[in-house]
């Protein structure tokens, strides 16, 4: 009944921790400040080992790199970079 609740994921640094975890039957893996080409290695090796692994990409990861990162393959982007955008300059005019 809860097999389907529960989801075992594990952050990691390299592309051979993620193919050590994929074959032990891990749910998702995190990859945390990947450079796209470690990213790209990492989901092909991830994938051909067990398919049903989501890799995320986490760490890193901007507005100005999202789709670079997302065209690696991954199936999540992780970031808190949304939290330190730039504020907007606000204009109010009150009139009657």
């Amino acid at each position: 009944l809860f097999q389907n609740l529960f989801r075992i994921v594990s952050d990691l640094c390299t592309p051979e921790e993620a193919l050590l975890l994929a074959r032990a039957g891990i749910d998702s893996i995190q990859c945390e400040r990947f450079t796209c080409a470690d990213l790209e290695e990492t989901v092909r090796g991830v994938k051909a080992v067990n398919a049903a692994v989501q890799v995320l990409a986490a760490g890193g990861v901007t507005g100005e790199n999202a789709e670079a990162v997302a065209a690696t393959g991954v199936d999540v982007l992780v970031t808190t970079w949304a939290y330190f955008g730039k504020p907007a300059d606000i204009k109010m005019v009150v009139s009657a």
